[in-house]
């Protein structure tokens, strides 16, 4: 018997309002996916050009803070700064540290809590933008700082080096790049979410192994 080309239908045909549901998701997903294919080529130009980024986030302000240029987590009175303070002295003491590079410095705001308490202690901030090392070096002559792109340069050896919201700003292909940079002993402080994605994405990437 000859087969009928009529479909069958279907037991629970979808209503109008189903319909243009899905119509309007399927507009939704369309609209999103021309939006990143829209903004790609300036997603990846930034992604390229780091110094450009950093430099105009810092000549604009847009780190929004009216203490420091590098933002309110540089705020000499912030929980961060606090945290950052602490897990220095730690290291420092429990390590023997004798020299420290910091990358990213910043505009220098609050590092000096720290060290005019350890003048012992060789340090040299490191920042990607000009403007800012240019900065520094006019504000506090007594220090060393040097411009410096952790995602293609590798700093002068030193026995820790300490990282304040980096990673958290970068891209995840300038993160790994940045980390293979670094030296032997590494401090970085960022926010939570950020330590627990890049744990995350280290475990599944092989790149860290846990032994008993």
């Amino acid at each position: 018997r000859a087969l009928s080309r009529t479909p069958a239908r279907p037991l629970l045909a979808p209503s109008a309002a189903d319909r243009a549901g899905a119509a309007a998701g399927g507009g939704l997903i369309l609209a999103v996916k021309w939006l990143r294919a829209l903004f790609a080529p300036r997603r990846e130009a930034w992604r390229r050009h780091g110094k450009a980024r950093f430099t105009t986030l810092f000549t604009k302000a847009r780190w929004v803070s009216l203490e420091s240029a590098s933002g309110p987590g540089s705020d000499r009175d912030s929980a961060c700064v606090t945290h950052a303070i602490e897990v220095l002295r730690a290291v420092t003491r429990d390590f023997d540290i004798r020299s420290i590079a910091d990358v990213p410095c910043g505009d220098f705001n609050w590092m000096d809590l720290f060290l005019k308490d350890h003048p012992g202690i060789d340090y040299v901030g490191y920042d990607i933008v000009d403007a800012l090392i240019a900065q520094n070096r006019v504000r506090h002559p007594g220090r060393g700082f040097e411009a410096l792109d952790i995602t293609t340069q590798v700093p002068p050896a030193v026995d820790l080096m300490f990282s304040k919201d980096l990673i958290n700003h970068l891209f995840e292909r300038d993160v790994w790049a940045a980390l293979r940079n670094t030296t032997r002993y590494v401090v970085m402080v960022v926010p939570a979410q950020t330590a627990l994605a890049l744990v995350l994405a280290c475990v599944l990437n092989g790149k860290v192994r846990f032994k008993r």
